[in-house]
């Protein structure tokens, strides 16, 4: 008898695996297990597509603040001192004789339109006055 019940147990999986309702549920599984594993992939390339992009922003700022820190040093140096005080507030070293070439000498227009400034500037400031005090 204990043959007879193996036989039979043999059977019913055997029914089991040739019903159409156990092959619609593995296949059913099946497709569960191959869409979760697609989603997973996808996601995976993803977040690598996020992070290259994020690694890339990285370097940009990181090369950004070296060029910062260069200008920082620049900026701190007596180069650019001496450079700025040359420039802005016509200093001059000791010694030192300054000299202001003009691109075309011929015209001295240049100067003629610097006092209409200082005129308009001291127009200006009368009518200032006349607003105020009269």
């Amino acid at each position: 008898m204990k043959r007879f019940k193996f036989y039979n147990r043999q059977s019913s999986f055997r029914y089991l695996w040739s019903s159409k309702w156990s092959l619609l549920v593995l296949l059913i599984i099946f497709s569960l297990v191959f869409y979760s594993t697609i989603k997973t992939v996808f996601r995976s390339q993803q977040v690598n597509h996020e992070i290259k992009n994020l690694e890339n922003q990285a370097l940009a700022i990181e090369q950004e603040n070296l060029e910062l820190n260069k200008l920082i040093q620049y900026l701190d140096s007596d180069e650019f001192g001496e450079r700025e005080s040359r420039l802005k507030l016509g200093m001059q070293k000791p010694g030192e004789q300054v000299v202001v070439i003009l691109d075309n000498p011929n015209t001295p227009d240049q100067f003629e339109n610097s006092s209409e400034d200082e005129l308009s500037v001291s127009k200006n400031c009368l009518k200032w006055w006349h607003y105020f005090f009269n």
